[in-house]
């Protein structure tokens, strides 16, 4: 996935994207669940503690048959 195309051009990101990701773990940040990064469920789980849990609730009450869903969130969500 590329975050940006200036000119049209293809910018290779994974590299900086890393770093910044590690940067922000490192310093006590919590990703946004719905935001480009590469943690899997179990991490976001346990950065965001009960929260993260109490959302899966919610989804597999409001979201049961996963009508709203697509492989990238069942990579970060789970199934």
């Amino acid at each position: 996935m590329l975050c940006c195309r200036p000119y049209g051009k293809d910018v290779a990101h994974a590299d900086y994207w890393s770093a910044f990701q590690q940067i922000m773990l490192d310093s006590g940040g919590r990703p946004h669940w719905a935001k480009d990064f590469q943690l899997s469920a179990d991490q976001l789980r346990r950065i965001h503690d009960s929260g993260f849990t109490r959302f899966l609730e919610v989804r597999n009450r409001l979201d049961p048959d996963r009508l709203f869903t697509n492989d990238r969130l069942r990579s970060i969500l789970g199934d």
